[in-house]
């Protein structure tokens, strides 16, 4: 690989790279569908208590609430609903939306974790550095593409009343993918910090120059016995 340019070792790396996550199953299948699942938990999270049979209160020919409708209730500001997406105010539909790029970040930071790790890597001198990052980079990349696109058609196919009725299929989309792509970074640096024998020899040097900077500065007796 030493007479090729950077763009054919980032292609060579990104075919290997492939090849491996096929033989990996699980982790292939959280990259690609950890999103779908986590849009359907929150689309069961985030539904009226009613069910999506539930109306709205009935309205006047101006378009307003009957204040007869008001009367006929026990207590008119807990019952009354103003709008079929009660329960996204608490925020458990997103935080459940969420995991599914969270696990896609733990998977690929997994992976990452292990190829560094493992006798791969270092078989690939030829290769340039940026090469292989990059290589890794583009394919997690092309699934969260993947990823995020079923979780959006998903999110829109879901039936019911729901929030996601009300928001656009590409906002859904970015919100997913860039979410997402931000993990993969993420995921990289913690990659680089905690997947190689290195990492130790660098925290130990860390932890010893911070000991080295938190202990009492030496009194000028010190000084001179030491001389």
């Amino acid at each position: 690989m030493l007479g090729t340019s950077w763009f054919r070792h980032v292609e060579v790396l990104s075919i290997k790279n492939t090849r491996q996550l096929l033989r990996q199953p699980v982790h292939l299948f959280i990259l690609i569908f950890s999103s779908t699942i986590s849009v359907v938990f929150a689309w069961l999270a985030g539904r009226d208590a009613r069910g999506p049979q539930g109306e709205f209160p009935p309205l006047t020919d101006c378009g307003t609430v009957s204040p007869d409708y008001f009367a006929s209730l026990d207590d008119p500001y807990s019952q009354y609903m103003v709008s079929m997406n009660e329960a996204w105010r608490g925020g458990l539909p997103q935080w459940l939306m969420s995991l599914g790029p969270t696990f896609c970040g733990i998977s690929i930071f997994l992976i990452l974790r292990d190829e560094l790790s493992s006798k791969r890597w270092g078989m690939l001198k030829a290769a340039d550095t940026s090469a292989k990052w990059m290589s890794w980079f583009a394919v997690f990349v092309l699934l969260s593409l993947v990823n995020s696109t079923l979780g959006s058609v998903t999110a829109v196919a879901l039936p019911g009343i729901h929030v996601f009725d009300s928001v656009n299929f590409g906002i859904v989309f970015a919100t997913l993918f860039f979410l997402q792509v931000g993990l993969i970074a993420a995921s990289f640096f913690l990659s680089a910090i905690c997947g190689t024998g290195r990492c130790g020899c660098g925290l130990r040097t860390a932890k010893q120059f911070t000991n080295f900077r938190m202990s009492k500065p030496a009194t000028s007796t010190q000084c001179n016995q030491l001389r």
